[in-house]
């Protein structure tokens, strides 16, 4: 899918994508929790990294989302955001929150251009 969505952005003439990945995809996680959550996505964090790749080898302006596990509770303005490593709290966060975040990073390129941003609540 990456690769048609990169081929139809350069015929478009636009370089600017937001990809709702997943935590774990930049290897942030640490520990022997961490491990292990990372050894039980490993499948869906090489399909991520796959995209990530094609994306960044396509020369796009990336913003990734990596967010904890994904829930459908209420929108939380005040979700957290980091842009290295994990979240210090690392609880599900509702979709709405996701949402609103790839969002405001297609609308603010000049701070999540090229970025990786962890989120929580």
């Amino acid at each position: 899918m990456a690769r048609n969505i990169v081929s139809g952005m350069r015929k478009g003439s636009v370089d600017r994508v937001a990809y709702c990945g997943s935590m774990g995809v930049d290897d942030e996680l640490t520990g022997v929790i961490g491990k292990g959550v990372a050894l039980v996505l490993r499948h869906a964090l090489a399909d991520h990294r796959a995209a990530l790749d094609l994306y960044e080898s396509a020369r796009m302006n990336l913003t990734v989302a990596r967010p904890t596990s994904l829930g459908n509770g209420a929108f939380v303005p005040d979700y957290v955001e980091t842009f290295t490593g994990m979240p210090a709290m690392a609880r599900p966060i509702p979709r709405a929150c996701v949402a609103d975040f790839l969002v405001k990073a297609l609308e603010q390129p000049e701070i999540y251009g090229n970025t990786s941003v962890g989120l929580s609540i």
